[in-house]
């Protein structure tokens, strides 16, 4: 899966390898933004302010909880079964977001100027997991950083897809 690629579709985002979906994401910066995997609906929903949390739910149940507190750009991405990842993610300059092990990175969201034009670059690490967990972070780290990204630069029509 090495060949994967954001592409921008009408309202949604969608991560293909080569030309099947594999993620189809609605990003809604200030609400629930949702995303389809496999024909399994997820929401991302916000929730605290002084140690906020990030959930991602499915069928009602918590699939996910990444915690941080509120000064800190450093998380734990926890998975129902016990899974646990980290997260952090960087403004200062240049913004991006990554989740991994301990020993080796799962994925990362940055961006790139193309003629005074960001585009955001996304990169699969060398950890090992299973599918379903890597593109559950994919459609999280996604919306994260389009959400940073946004309020960073006060403006909702900047990310290109490349």
């Amino acid at each position: 899966m090495k060949n994967l690629t954001w592409t921008k579709e009408g309202n949604f985002d969608l991560l293909k390898n080569n030309d099947e979906t594999l993620i189809t994401l609605s990003v809604k910066p200030c609400g629930a933004s949702t995303f389809i995997i496999a024909g399994v609906s997820y929401q991302v929903v916000k929730k605290g302010f002084w140690k906020p949390v990030c959930c991602v739910v499915a069928n009602n149940q918590e699939i996910l909880t990444l915690e941080t507190g509120f000064w800190t750009t450093n998380g734990t991405v926890t998975f129902r079964d016990g899974t646990v990842f980290r997260n952090d993610y960087r403004s200062n300059g240049k913004l991006a977001v990554r989740f991994f092990t301990e020993q080796a990175e799962i994925l990362a969201y940055s961006y790139t100027l193309n003629g005074g034009t960001p585009k955001i670059t996304f990169s699969i690490g060398n950890a090992i997991l299973d599918v379903e967990k890597l593109l559950i972070l994919a459609a999280l780290g996604f919306v994260m950083f389009s959400t940073f990204f946004r309020e960073m630069s006060a403006s909702s029509d900047v990310i290109i897809l490349v």
